[in-house]
């Protein structure tokens, strides 16, 4: 579970279904911290009907709070000016975030607009709800994917620490791309490994599977499959040209559940 959550709202559904969503991220003892962006460019949704952006963005926070006021302490609500990306960015680091929750765009604008910028350049985790959803539903099935390496692995223990304070029930994924023995062979260590993990902290035993093919096409096809509430995945080693994975770029766009991408 995480402490410091920024939420980004922005009148949208997807923006309060990501509010709902950090709520039910948060630890007992967490904070939520609403921000709400003047940016012209990609103005508040309430802004057709208000008389500037700043009367917007307040109309904006005063819906989060009331959304998630009964189910998260709500511990600042914030109007920045400027553009989205910047902003959401120093809110971030003033709070030392640990996670990050908004809402996956508008059909409006291009896919990735903000939302995947965010998800790109954040330090802290970034949890995207698609635009289109209404509500953020309980957490009761959490599929994980895994594969080597240091961000997956820490997408393996965010996994079980929301496992263990949701009472959800964790379902593990290894796609390969190769019918070679090696290959499968190393996906069945690290299902082993990551399901005694689990099992350590107290979790009922994890359900997993092998999966071949495409790793973003197999990951959404079990996902779907599966009416998971959230997936988890690593960004992948973060490099000058390329600063998170291709698969986790294109479950950005692709993911039919709540994403939850950690560094």
């Amino acid at each position: 579970m995480f402490e410091r959550i920024l939420v980004a709202v922005d009148g949208t559904s997807a923006s309060y279904a990501a509010a709902l969503f950090g709520a039910e991220l948060a630890a007992p003892n967490g904070e939520l911290h609403l921000l709400c962006v003047t940016d012209r460019a990609s103005p508040p949704e309430a802004a057709s009907i208000a008389r500037s952006l700043d009367e917007a963005c307040q109309s904006v926070l005063a819906s989060g709070l009331a959304a998630v006021a009964r189910r998260a302490h709500v511990a600042s609500s914030t109007v920045a000016k400027g553009r989205a990306l910047a902003a959401i960015l120093l809110r971030e680091e003033e709070l030392g975030a640990d996670l990050i929750c908004l809402g996956s765009g508008r059909t409006r604008l291009r896919p990735g607009h903000v939302s995947a910028a965010v998800a790109r350049e954040a330090d802290a985790c970034v949890a995207l709800i698609r635009a289109g959803v209404a509500d953020a539903p309980r957490i009761s099935r959490i599929a994980v994917g895994l594969r080597t390496g240091p961000t997956a692995q820490k997408a393996a223990e965010h996994a079980m620490r929301i496992a263990a304070g949701t009472g959800a029930q964790l379902y593990l994924f290894a796609v390969v791309r190769t019918a070679l023995r090696e290959a499968k062979e190393e996906a069945r260590r690290l299902l082993g490994d990551t399901a005694r993990a689990a099992e350590a902290m107290g979790l009922p035993s994890p359900r997993t599977e092998i999966r071949h093919g495409e790793p973003a096409a197999e990951l959404v096809l079990a996902v779907d499959a599966l009416r998971a509430d959230l997936l988890v995945v690593g960004a992948g080693q973060r490099r000058p040209m390329r600063p998170m994975g291709r698969v986790v770029t294109r479950l950005t766009s692709t993911c039919p559940c709540p994403l939850l991408i950690c560094r």
